[in-house]
């Protein structure tokens, strides 16, 4: 049996990714196939974020690329959250918290206004192009 992972690895990714409301990528070097990933999950429509790193490090450089060419910035859970939220619009669950308040950001709990969501298409657009 002859096995190839160079078509084996972006076809289940495809799968993955059409399965998925949102990727998040933490850890892509410039060249990796993290980028198909990201290019396919575009294609069907599905929100990509990503985990800055340091600059100087190879390991995260593709995950800046991505950010500086539109992707969502992930910093806190709320992050995610947004984005998974901004894509469905369903309502974020919040986890039941005994006896204490918890701080929450205006951005996860509002929807985002359409201005920032055709902004966040045309970013969406723009990396798409970048990707093919």
């Amino acid at each position: 049996m002859d096995f190839t992972p160079a078509l084996v690895f972006p076809e289940r990714n495809n799968l993955i990714t059409g399965l998925c409301q949102a990727i998040v990528i933490v850890k892509a070097a410039a060249k990796s196939g993290t980028f198909i990933t990201a290019r396919q999950a575009l294609e069907q429509g599905r929100a990509v974020l990503a985990v800055p790193g340091h600059p100087m490090d190879a390991h995260t450089t593709g995950c800046n690329v991505l950010i500086r060419d539109g992707a969502c910035l992930v910093c806190i859970v709320d992050d995610i959250l947004q984005a998974i939220h901004s894509a469905t619009q369903q309502t974020i669950p919040q986890p039941p918290i005994v006896g204490q308040t918890r701080p929450q950001t205006i951005q996860a709990t509002l929807p985002l206004p359409p201005s920032k969501t055709q902004a966040y298409q045309t970013q969406r657009r723009d990396l798409v192009q970048t990707l093919h």
